[in-house]
């Protein structure tokens, strides 16, 4: 808003109070008296005004029931002030308003007083007689009323204080953790004498927050300074040993001087279910699906919110004695049925091998997860005893569908997301190096089992049984995948792609259109004693 200064005001003043000190506020323009709106009007605003008159802003309030509303015009309407200004001239408004929520009905209060704002603890503003003010006692606190006067010093002098009205030990009658999500996250609040209060997070540790997550059944995870609550600060300097069974077997105050933005905050997890079954659901392969569990003889799902990523995946395949792949959110095998039994699974230790040693939210606590949001995992399968390997249809010794012996049943390998180094480590089971590989049954579908769906073999594995893969069974034979192996290895131009290359007994082509402005196929033959290709020709380019 463009600052604007559309009137000389001469004088304020506060009508309709109990003295000089409080009431309506009217300002005058030219002889004539009108009223501040009380929309958008601030706490630099309604000190500004009470600093024309030569006060400190001690209260404002745009309720017209305790000064009445004005009449006449009204002057401004949507006020901006700034901390140094002394004078409402020097602020910038709009003229009077000319939009209905600004009536006599908003015009704005003050309590001017040479002392400003009285600190009150523990309770809040209930009146000015002129000369005194009085504040209420919050809920559980003694006596109802204290009140205050201004001293020509321009302090004010506190004639009570607000204090509890219990004393130690108190008689907590109930605890619970509220105001956030995940592990039973959030505020500490207690009740006493039937009213919820809570606990100042003055010298607030660990071993106070476990005392506390005792209470309740789990353990803590870590603390926070909340800036809510409602009723009484009940406890505060609340000292621990960390090992009590109750808070009110550890140290504390009644009495204190903490505000409700200083409320203790929790994370508690723990472990609340006796889990003594786990299967995947969902797909046709034994190793990947929706993660189920069972308790008490009820089969149920874990929800993906708050999901502690792959090591707690990796505990979950863990229980299948497998390795942890991959995990999916929301559903990704189709929803289960039953209860969700777990929310914000954290396994943060790899050590851990039981879901029974992680920590979770139990039983839909929350109320936020539906079977839409059911977890599912995918482990790598479990080691095989791959006995012998052969490459079979070929056109000689060293090519041919690569097909594997496991309890004396021959069978062939996916070539989904297959590569060179998973040949490498086949063709090392013959005495060989890897040449190169060709998907799609090039050499004719096999029989038998489709062992393995995805390979995952490095270079430091020294049979296939060492590789890692997954068994989705989802491939069939129309996807077996073939291998190149002999003494040479794999070609300096291996990079041309697989589908740039055949193979036929002992040679290996190479279409040069790989180089889009060359043609021609070229030659290449294994020196068996070199172990070194030959290449006959070159390849040619065109005009």
């Amino acid at each position: 808003m463009k600052p604007q200064y559309p009137h000389n005001i001469t004088d304020v003043r506060l009508v309709g109070g109990t003295g000089p000190y409080d009431g309506r506020v009217e300002v005058q323009i030219n002889d004539d008296w009108g009223t501040v709106c009380g929309y958008s009007i601030g706490s630099y605003d309604a000190d500004t005004l009470c600093k024309s008159m030569g006060f400190k802003l001690t209260r404002y309030s745009a309720d017209p029931s305790v000064y009445g509303q004005g009449t006449g015009a009204i002057y401004i309407g949507y006020m901006r002030c700034y901390a140094t200004n002394t004078h409402v001239n020097q602020c910038s408004y709009n003229l009077p308003p000319r939009r209905r929520y600004c009536s006599h009905s908003r015009d704005i209060s003050l309590v001017c007083t040479p002392c400003g704002k009285p600190l009150i603890q523990f309770g809040s503003y209930h009146s000015f007689n002129g000369t005194v003010l009085t504040a209420k006692c919050d809920v559980g606190y003694q006596p109802e009323n204290i009140t205050f006067d201004c001293l020509a010093n321009g302090t004010w002098m506190q004639n009570d204080k607000c204090s509890s009205k219990y004393s130690y030990p108190l008689e907590i009658s109930d605890l619970k953790i509220v105001n956030r999500y995940g592990h039973h996250e959030g505020r500490v609040e207690i009740q006493v004498d039937g009213i919820w209060g809570t606990i100042c997070s003055n010298n607030f540790t660990m071993a106070e927050a476990n005392v506390i997550c005792q209470m309740i059944g789990l353990e803590a995870s870590h603390i926070y300074t909340d800036t809510g609550g409602d009723g009484p600060v009940f406890i505060s300097n609340l000292q621990c040993h960390g090992n009590e069974s109750h808070i009110n077997n550890c140290s504390y105050n009644v009495n204190n001087d903490c505000l409700y933005t200083q409320s203790a905050g929790v994370y508690c997890t723990g472990y609340q279910l006796n889990v003594t079954g786990w299967r995947l659901a969902g797909t046709n392969g034994p190793y990947h699906g929706r993660v189920e569990l069972e308790v008490n003889g009820t089969w149920g799902t874990i929800c993906s919110r708050g999901f502690y990523g792959w090591p707690s995946a990796d505990v979950i395949c863990n229980m299948f004695a497998l390795r942890y792949y991959d995990y999916y959110y929301n559903a990704y095998y189709g929803q289960g049925e039953g209860p969700i039994y777990m929310e914000s699974l954290h396994c943060s230790r790899q050590s851990y091998t039981d879901i029974n040693d992680c920590k979770y939210v139990a039983n839909n606590y929350h109320g936020v997860c539906s079977h839409a949001n059911d977890l599912s995992v995918m482990c790598f399968g479990p080691s095989l005893n791959i006995t012998d390997v052969r490459l079979t249809n070929g056109t000689g010794p060293d090519d041919g569908r690569a097909e594997i012996k496991i309890s004396d049943t021959w069978g062939t390998i996916c070539d989904s997301n297959f590569a060179l180094r998973d040949a490498e480590v086949f063709c090392k089971m013959l005495g060989l190096k890897a040449v190169r590989f060709f998907t799609g049954a090039l050499y004719g579908e096999g029989n038998g089992p489709v062992y393995i769906d995805q390979l995952f073999c490095d270079s430091s594995d020294a049979v296939l049984s060492d590789c890692q893969y997954l068994f989705l069974n989802e491939c069939s034979h129309s996807r077996d995948v073939s291998i190149v192996c002999n003494e040479c290895g794999e070609p300096d131009n291996s990079h041309w792609d697989a589908g740039y290359f055949t193979y036929n007994g002992s040679t290996l082509y190479a279409d040069c259109s790989y180089y889009k402005t060359y043609l021609g196929i070229l030659k290449m033959t294994c020196d068996n004693v070199n172990q070194t290709w030959k290449a006959e020709g070159e390849c040619q380019e065109y005009a």
